[in-house]
């Protein structure tokens, strides 16, 4: 009899379980087989399989700026390389036609888009990279889509590849510009977006060399055009670069801002705002927020969007302590649903850092964070003088245990359910265990089950920690779907 599963099924074991919060939320150290140099200022999104729409998203990194060895003080390389994180490794894919090496890019996930009545695919899954900073100095305006495609000849031999496409953008596109920021904002484009629903990538702000910008773009995917943002309505003030801005979903859809770099050291931007545009023929704008909490003044933090708790996340930065007049790297996690600021308590966190990469991880079940710098700007009065101080670290963040969709949901016979086990060093997990789902076949950390029969279902995953055995379950309503 198989012993994976710890769950309290008589009453002594009852004593010693207990149930995880379902709020539960924490920083983990990852520590995978393969590591990417160490780097700042990488590019970083979720992609997706172009030939399964909606399944197999994982995150891609590319390039940023590695610091050479710690206290050689003009060492600066800029990198070229692409890395896939599956959630449980980093793999290098070396591919010919790549963008040339950069830092300071953006990057943004398009998740695709299919007709609501026959469900045929309009727009395909991609990854857009926008702009950054060459070995030379140049700001680049280039426009790059990353996707991947799996190919079987059988349903036992299968091939993934990868590929990065330049798109050949003509007429209005944004300047050339790094530490710019984009996102997806779900704001209903219906009109405006060619019949794509809103479902746009929204690209704003950066430093062109001369300015930090405030203007905003979005990009179509489905015809691979960037079109300005000129009816906005109330631009965010004053241009910024090195914030963050994340999705919002739910009620406040759009897309969350926080912060920035003006150009000053000891001034560093506390303000948030929303992009939203939440009926539909109501023209994009950005409003002010003025929450009743905030992060501290920052900027080169992170913030990625986190779908299991419908929120987005911060972390990071450098800010400015006006009575010692030095930069600081706070180290707080903060949590938004597009409506306030909430400071988090978890039991771990990935130290000082900036300007880290940042974004929703792998099938929208974490949020993974990798480098970032642990020194403060500028370290020497002649300027900017990093000193090797970058990271190769991963880490994610999330719930121990955490499925999508959102338990509670109605899910429909011949879908699935995505889950995922944060493990760590000083956790065992033992396994799933499912009703009304096609049982697990192993004990994978990251597991799909597939619905059966209409009904009460639901997924338990088992572990055992520092207070002994551990469950949580997640409950669905199966329903046939609707004719």
């Amino acid at each position: 009899m198989r012993t994976r599963l710890l769950l309290c099924v008589v009453a002594l074991v009852a004593a010693l379980c207990s149930v995880a919060p379902t709020a539960a939320q924490d920083w983990t150290k990852k520590s995978p087989a393969h590591v990417p140099g160490k780097r700042l200022y990488p590019a970083m999104a979720q992609f997706s399989n172009a030939s399964q729409f909606g399944r197999s998203i994982d995150v891609v990194m590319f390039g940023g700026l590695n610091l050479g060895p710690s206290g050689i003080f003009t060492q600066f390389n800029v990198l070229g390389d692409t890395w896939v994180w599956n959630d449980t490794d980093w793999t290098q894919v070396s591919l010919s036609g790549s963008p040339p090496p950069r830092y300071g890019a953006s990057m943004a996930y398009f998740p695709g888009f299919k007709d609501p009545g026959t469900g045929a695919v309009l727009v395909a899954p991609v990854t857009v990279l926008f702009g950054g900073r060459d070995a030379a100095g140049n700001y680049l305006n280039d426009t790059w889509l990353f996707s991947s495609r799996i190919r079987c000849g059988s349903k036992l031999n299968c091939t993934k590849t990868f590929s990065w496409t330049q798109v050949a953008t003509t007429g209005t596109r944004p300047s050339g510009r790094l530490g710019a920021s984009m996102a997806l904002s779900a704001t209903l484009y219906q009109t405006l977006f060619n019949g794509t629903f809103g479902q746009g990538i929204i690209l704003t702000g950066g430093f062109d060399g001369t300015a930090n910008l405030h203007d905003t773009w979005r990009f179509d995917a489905g015809n691979n055009t960037w079109l300005p943002d000129v009816t906005v309505v109330g631009e965010y003030f004053p241009g910024r670069s090195y914030t963050a801005v994340a999705t919002c979903s739910g009620t406040n859809n759009g897309a969350w801002l926080f912060g920035g770099f003006t150009g000053s050291f000891t001034a560093p931007l506390v303000d948030t705002w929303h992009h939203h545009g939440p009926r539909v023929g109501e023209n994009p704008h950005w409003d002010e927020i003025f929450p009743t909490s905030s992060p501290s003044p920052r900027f080169g933090h992170g913030m990625a969007f986190y779908p299991v708790a419908s929120t987005d996340v911060l972390y990071g930065g450098q800010g400015f302590n006006s009575f010692t007049h030095q930069g600081t790297l706070p180290t707080d996690t903060w949590t938004s649903a597009c409506a306030d600021w909430t400071q988090a308590a978890p039991a771990h966190n990935p130290g000082a850092k900036s300007f880290q990469g940042m974004t929703t991880g792998p099938n929208g079940l974490s949020v993974v964070l990798f480098g970032g710098n642990s020194v403060a700007f500028p370290q020497l009065a002649s300027g900017l003088t990093p000193n090797g101080r970058d990271s190769n670290e991963t880490w994610t963040w999330g719930r121990r245990a955490a499925c999508l969709p959102s338990p509670g949901s109605e899910i429909l016979v011949g879908s699935e359910v995505i889950c995922r086990f944060d493990a760590s060093e000083d956790i065992t997990f033992n396994g799933w265990s499912a009703q009304s789902f096609a049982p697990p076949v192993a004990d994978e950390l990251v597991f799909a089950f597939h619905t059966e029969s209409p009904g009460t279902a639901s997924i338990t995953a088992s572990w055992f920690d520092e207070n002994g055995p551990q469950s949580q379950a997640f409950t669905y309503t199966i329903v046939r779907p609707k004719k």
